[in-house]
């Protein structure tokens, strides 16, 4: 296949971004679901932001009500054939018309939209949700991904709802947790979570 004809995959094709995940993550492929899940009580009512073709939602306890919001087509189609209700939006415009939620999760994902609505997500997920589980795939302070392996992650992803971007350093994500008023812990050396709750919920 030449490279031309692979742009934008990722977003396109299930098996293309199974194994690039699988690819990055080896044995920590499922660990990103598992820290999120922790988060959840049995019985909530989930909004998973970036949800992908519904994959976290395996993890949930018994009972919960879950929904997505997810931009690709393709995996659209994948998530009506699980039955998964979703919300199909472009998030770089913000979270628009969605319903109250008792949890908003997002998986690796926030990190995709630091150069357009970053800051207006997380105050819009406060608005829709009673708490918020963010958990994000983070590079150690000072350093960054090799130019050439952003280059192909980025043809790779290149669709109209994926913007070029950088992943956040651990001191990154971390300020920008506290500009928000979340909490912020490493929970590893690769993955850090960001944690909101309205008081008295």
């Amino acid at each position: 296949m030449k490279l031309a004809l692979a742009r934008g995959l990722h977003y396109q094709n299930p098996l293309v971004y199974n194994f690039f995940a699988a690819l990055k993550l080896g044995r920590d492929y499922h660990l990103r679901y598992r820290i999120a899940a922790g988060q959840i009580r049995p019985g909530e009512s989930i909004l998973d932001v970036c949800a992908g073709f519904g994959e976290f939602k395996k993890f949930l306890p018994g009972s919960c009500d879950y929904r997505a919001v997810e931009a690709s087509p393709s995996f659209h189609k994948i998530l009506a054939a699980k039955n998964i209700p979703f919300y199909s939006q472009n998030l770089h415009q913000g979270l628009r018309d969605i319903p109250k939620f008792k949890v908003i999760t997002m998986v690796i994902s926030l990190c995709q939209f630091r150069n357009t609505s970053l800051h207006q997500l997380l105050e819009d997920f406060k608005k829709i949700a009673e708490k918020i589980v963010i958990v994000e795939d983070v590079l150690p302070d000072g350093k960054r991904t090799p130019p050439i392996v952003e280059r192909f992650r980025d043809h790779l992803c290149a669709t109209d709802y994926y913007l070029p971007m950088q992943l956040f350093t651990a001191k990154d994500f971390q300020s920008l947790m506290d500009q928000h008023g979340y909490e912020c812990y490493a929970y590893n050396d690769r993955y850090w979570v960001g944690r909101y709750e309205r008081k008295g919920s």
